[in-house]
């Protein structure tokens, strides 16, 4: 989640694309409308090239809470 003033926190995605795809807020709430409840829907999208991991392979949540928030 990204800080929010008003609400504590947003959700936002964090996704990685293929090489040279585009991918918007819009594509990844169509996807997640009938999936998620509405208030689980990200209402911002960042695209990265990778998502840290540790050596065991697991995500680094706190480096990517960190990123989103920077």
């Amino acid at each position: 989640g990204r800080v929010h003033p008003e609400w504590g926190e947003t959700v936002v995605a964090v996704v990685v694309t293929d090489e040279g795809q585009l991918l918007g807020v819009d594509e990844v709430r169509a996807h997640l409308a009938g999936k998620l409840a509405k208030y689980k829907i990200p209402r911002e999208v960042v695209v990265a090239r990778g998502l840290p991991r540790n050596p065991s392979g697991k995500l680094l949540k706190h480096v990517i809470r960190a990123e989103v928030n920077a």
